[in-house]
């Protein structure tokens, strides 16, 4: 009985050490430089607004901010990297969609595990898909659309630079009954070559990609996969709007901490990077590159990665995509 005492009271001195221990760890964290993976190359909407939050960081956490490129693979690349980091909270990734919830339904194995070696921090923007077609087109509307390729069924194509613009395509076939033959390229820059040089009849590309060709009117945009209109594109009709159901799709950015990173420090950081979204400064930055600045608790993120995840590989399923 004296030895059972014993050693209840001391796995309870021991939660009780940790407990302590992840405390002060909070209280004085951060101690040094963090270090923020960003899983695109310099220059793009991807790093641009994750150097503007690195920037706030900085002024909030009182530490510098380490600003990494890791490009590579859809983005894979600076996933497997932070996944493979220690989980003390110095280690953070800006994740997207396409490596986080699009490449688990289209690839065969992935280096990272998407859900078991992350923790989702908070979203910082999002970047809602337009559906788009030359300015010399015909096509006018969405109905337009649709009636052109029921008419001429398996004549017209769309062209899609990365997989999450090829599902959403997907998801338009499956809705509206068409057969547009899709045509894959390496990325979007190549796609709207063919659709402004009318080779290419429509394709979906995020707001801020492609908001050079729409304000030069080379391209015309037919609606937005946002739940609601676009305040950068405030005339544009959603899908919603046409009467689609569930169409909405968008190249969010967030910020994520390899697993096993300390509750509190998630919290800290959490608060951080909110407080930095809703800054006046920010979201003008954020809004100049076609970017909705947005941001979310740690459990609304990983619920929506859930129901994203699903809903991809329900919608690649579908369309007959083979894992590669």
């Amino acid at each position: 009985m004296k030895r059972r005492i014993l050693c209840v009271a001391t796995l309870a001195l021991a939660g009780l050490s940790q407990l302590q221990a992840l405390a002060q760890t909070s209280e004085t964290y951060p101690a040094r430089p963090l270090r923020l993976i960003i899983t695109y190359t310099p220059g793009g909407v991807s790093d641009i607004t994750g150097r503007v939050i690195a920037q706030k960081l900085e002024a909030s956490l009182g530490q510098p901010v380490v600003v990494e490129n890791r490009a590579g693979a859809g983005g894979g690349l600076g996933m497997q990297v932070a996944a493979r980091s220690k989980p003390d909270g110095y280690t953070l990734v800006l994740g997207t969609g396409a490596p986080l919830v699009v490449a688990p339904a289209v690839s065969k194995s992935l280096p990272y595990d998407p859900v078991k070696d992350f923790t989702p921090v908070s979203l910082i923007g999002s970047a809602p898909i337009v559906l788009l077609v030359s300015a010399n087109s015909p096509v006018a509307s969405v109905a337009d659309l649709v009636k052109l390729a029921k008419k001429e069924p398996g004549k017209l194509s769309y062209g899609s630079g990365s997989s999450m613009l090829q599902l959403s395509m997907e998801m338009f076939k499956a809705q509206t009954g068409t057969a547009l033959v899709g045509v894959n390229y390496k990325g979007v820059v190549e796609a709207s070559i063919d659709v402004l040089g009318d080779r290419v009849t429509v394709m979906p590309d995020t707001i801020g990609a492609s908001m050079a060709n729409i304000k030069a009117e080379k391209l015309k945009p037919l609606a937005v996969m946002s739940p609601a209109r676009s305040p950068v594109l405030p005339t544009v009709p959603t899908f919603a709007e046409l009467g689609f159901k569930d169409f909405e799709v968008s190249g969010w950015t967030g910020i994520l901490v390899p697993a096993g990173t300390p509750d509190p420090i998630v919290r800290r950081l959490h608060g951080a990077i909110a407080a930095a979204v809703a800054q006046p400064d920010v979201q003008q930055k954020f809004l100049d590159i076609g970017v909705e600045p947005i941001s979310n608790t740690p459990e609304q993120f990983a619920a929506m990665l859930a129901r994203d995840t699903l809903r991809y590989a329900n919608v690649a399923k579908a369309a007959g995509i083979e894992k590669q």
